[in-house]
């Protein structure tokens, strides 16, 4: 049995010195374990912002260059014949929309939050139509609102959707009204942080 009376002082105070010891040792191993664990967190973050710092520019110049084809598709689908400058404008956009919309689909998938993603994937159910020609006007007004949504992930700033209709895709403006409401109408089916909706 362990005899107590027999115990000095020196012992008592190696016996408080080794469990304070141990106590200092867990102690820096649990706070270098949550500084390890925060480091990777904000490289991660800081990954992510990177990646997706040039998106909000990649889809303000996919949504001008969508406007210009959507033009130039519905005056020959009424009927109006185009000039050579007007189909030479058409096919630098039509390039440039078919070389951004990849770059944007990667950057969402990859680093894109929820919101965005569930706005492209609406985006692409819009544009896979079997019959190629009969694209739903509506994906044109999504885009703002994917602007508008890409631009609150990245810099925390709102953005009202129909700004970037009006300033990006001004052959649009006669729409404003079609538009706010089919913007507002999604925002609450995709349960949307309601800031977004247009005024």
């Amino acid at each position: 049995m362990f005899n107590l009376s027999k115990i000095t002082t020196q012992d008592l105070i190696q016996c408080v010195g080794i469990l304070l010891t141990l106590v200092v040792i867990g102690v820096s191993i649990s706070q270098f374990s949550k500084n390890v664990s925060n480091s990777i967190s904000q490289a991660k973050k800081q990954v992510a912002l990177e990646q997706t710092s040039e998106l909000p520019l990649q889809v303000s110049e996919f949504c001008i260059n969508a406007s210009n084809v959507a033009t130039v598709v519905l005056l020959t689908e009424n009927g109006i014949d185009i000039d050579v400058a007007i189909e030479a404008e058409y096919k630098a956009s039509k390039e440039k929309q078919d070389a951004l919309l990849p770059i944007i689909k990667n950057n969402i998938l990859a680093y894109g939050s929820n919101d965005a993603l569930q706005l492209f994937i609406e985006f692409e159910k819009g544009i896979s139509n079997p019959d190629k020609n009969q694209i739903d006007i509506n994906v044109y007004y999504l885009l703002p609102l994917l602007l508008s949504q890409v631009k609150m992930d990245v810099t925390g700033e709102v953005v009202d959707p129909m700004i970037f209709l009006n300033s990006l895709m001004p052959q649009f403006k006669e729409h404003n009204p079609r538009a706010k409401e089919y913007i507002n109408e999604l925002i609450v089916d995709l349960t949307l942080d309601k800031e977004l909706s247009s005024k």
